[in-house]
């Protein structure tokens, strides 16, 4: 890998990346944040040829995409199969996996060179029980090994939330949950969510949690429908 692109992740990026995962009760060890710093440098690597960020100082990368990720483990459970739709750089769904490795993860994204450096995110970390695959979720729902065989779906600044929802109810299991990441007040996707006869039909829980990503005070949102 390019040290030109490691140098920005070194001891001081990962102390960020360490207090501010305390946020939200989290302890991370040095293998986790030597993990986090490789996906860092070759995310920026990435970048130069393809569209993975639009955030390019490391400082940014680390709250406002490693940070920001880890604040959904607080909703998962210790072993659980995810799966995350339009992961994209990663996030949340390597990310998660660093933090607990005993999850079974699968990344899809539609775009083939995002899906081709995170395979080979995969391969440079050599983590096990976690894959990326070019597939639309709409697609995916048709393969039995996929279709109704998750504990949780996840996503990260996707889609609007009627549109998440509905992809993702086909891969949940008995008792599958969705989680999705969003900015400060999605109450309006909240309300059009309510609209969908899927949701009034099948009584779904919908339930909305706040958090702060540290250091800049800036205000997210989990949605958690169940």
């Amino acid at each position: 890998m390019n040290t030109s692109n490691t140098m920005f992740f070194d001891d001081k990026w990962k102390s960020l990346i360490e207090n501010g995962s305390k946020s939200f009760k989290l302890s991370l060890d040095e293998h986790q944040l030597n993990l986090f710093a490789t996906h860092a440098a070759s995310l920026t690597m990435w970048n130069k040829t393809i569209n993975l960020t639009s955030i390019k100082d490391p400082d940014e990368i680390a709250l406002k995409h490693f940070i920001d990720s880890v604040a959904l483990m607080p909703y998962i459970k210790k072993q659980a199969r995810i799966l995350d739709i339009g992961s994209g750089g990663g996030f949340p769904g390597f990310c998660l996996k660093v933090v607990n490795p005993d999850l079974d993860i699968v990344m899809i994204d539609s775009a083939k060179k995002k899906v081709n450096f995170l395979k080979d995110l995969i391969r440079t970390t050599d983590m096990k029980n976690i894959e990326a695959k070019q597939v639309r979720a709409e697609d995916l729902a048709n393969d039995d090994l996929y279709f109704g065989s998750f504990d949780i779906v996840v996503s990260r600044a996707f889609s609007r939330l009627d549109k998440f929802v509905q992809l993702s109810i086909p891969f949940l299991n008995e008792n599958g949950i969705i989680l999705a990441m969003k900015g400060q007040n999605p109450i309006e996707e909240i309300n059009q969510l309510k609209k969908l006869k899927k949701i009034k039909e099948s009584h779904m829980n919908i339930k909305l949690y706040s958090y702060v990503l540290p250091f800049q005070n800036i205000e997210r949102s989990i949605v958690k429908i169940s």
